[in-house]
C-alpha cells in the first residue's frame, strides 16, 4: 500500500448539532445536504446486542436552491453520546462493549465526529470533528513522496526525482486546498503521511490543541513551514528528514 498525503486544517462551522451542521455545510458549499446516521452499531440505546441493519438512518434534508450535488451528513457518535447520556461513567461497563467500544465511547465526551459524502458515488469528502476538518475530496494525486520530493534538492529516499511535474500539481493542490477551507473558515492545514510510524497523526481523533500538540512531540524540527519555503524556494537536501507540513497559504495570491 502507497503513501498518501492527508490534509487536517482547521475550520468554524457550527457543528452544535447534525441539523445545524447540515444548514451550515449546505450553505458554505452550496449544496444539498442529507442527514442522519448509517445503523452499523451492534447495540441498542439500553445497552443491549442487536442486530445493525446498515442501512442509513435519515433525519433530514436541507435544499439548496440550483445545487448540483447533494451530500451526506451522518453522526458517527450518534449512538454512543445517548447511551453516555443514559448512563454516564457506567456505560464503560457495558457488557456488550468491546475495548473499541469503549475507546469511540471515550473519544465521544464532549467532541463530535460527523462524516461527510457524496449521496451519489459514495465518495469521501471528509470527517469532521470539533475544530478539525480532515479533508479527503482534494487528492494529491502524486502521492506523499512525490510531494516531499516538492521541497528537496535531490531524489527524495532515493525514490523519486524532483521536477517541475512534482512542483506545479503540489502547486494545483495546495490552491484547491486553500479555496475549499476558505469555505468553511479554516485558515491553516497540516499535510501529514497516512502510513508509517507517524501516521496516527493523520487518522486518531483529535481536536486542534491536542494535534498541535501531538506533532510538537513527534515532530521536533521535521515540520516544515510550506509558505515560508515557497517564499525562500530554497531546496533541501534529501537527509534533512522532513516528517510533515504545515500550511498557512501566506505565499498564495
Amino acid at each position: 500500500m502507497g503513501w498518501d498525503v492527508s490534509t487536517r486544517g482547521t475550520h468554524q462551522l457550527d457543528v452544535s448539532g447534525l441539523e445545524v451542521l447540515a444548514q451550515d455545510l449546505s450553505q458554505r458549499l452550496q449544496a444539498n445536504v442529507v442527514y442522519g446516521v448509517f445503523d452499523k452499531f451492534y447495540f441498542d440505546w439500553d445497552g443491549f446486542w442487536r442486530e445493525p441493519s446498515y442501512e442509513y438512518w435519515i433525519f433530514g434534508r436541507v435544499e439548496f436552491s440550483g445545487a448540483k450535488k447533494t451530500l451526506m451528513l451522518c453522526d458517527e457518535f450518534y449512538a454512543y453520546h445517548i447511551v453516555y447520556s443514559k448512563y454516564g461513567e457506567l456505560a464503560y461497563e457495558l457488557p456488550v462493549f468491546r475495548d473499541y467500544d469503549r475507546q469511540q465511547l471515550k473519544d465521544s465526551i464532549g467532541s463530535v465526529c460527523y462524516e461527510l459524502r457524496d449521496k451519489d458515488s459514495g465518495e469521501d469528502y471528509a470527517t469532521i470533528y470539533n475544530d478539525v476538518f480532515d479533508d479527503w475530496y482534494d487528492h494529491y494525486g502524486p502521492r506523499w513522496f512525490c510531494f516531499c520530493a516538492c521541497f528537496t534538492s535531490q531524489q527524495y529516499g532515493g525514490l523519486y526525482e524532483w521536477d517541475e511535474v512534482y512542483n506545479t500539481s503540489m502547486y494545483e493542490f495546495r490552491k484547491n486546498v486553500r479555496d475549499f477551507y476558505k469555505k468553511i473558515g479554516g485558515t491553516e492545514v497540516y499535510y501529514l503521511a497516512d502510513q508509517g510510524r507517524l501516521q496516527h497523526l493523520a487518522c486518531e481523533y483529535y481536536n486542534m490543541d491536542d494535534l498541535r500538540r501531538e506533532i510538537k512531540e513527534y515532530m521536533e524540527e521535521g515540520l516544515l513551514n510550506v509558505s515560508s519555503f515557497m517564499k525562500k524556494k530554497e531546496l533541501l537536501s534529501s537527509d534533512e528528514g522532513v516528517l510533515g507540513f504545515f500550511d498557512d497559504f501566506d505565499d498564495l495570491i
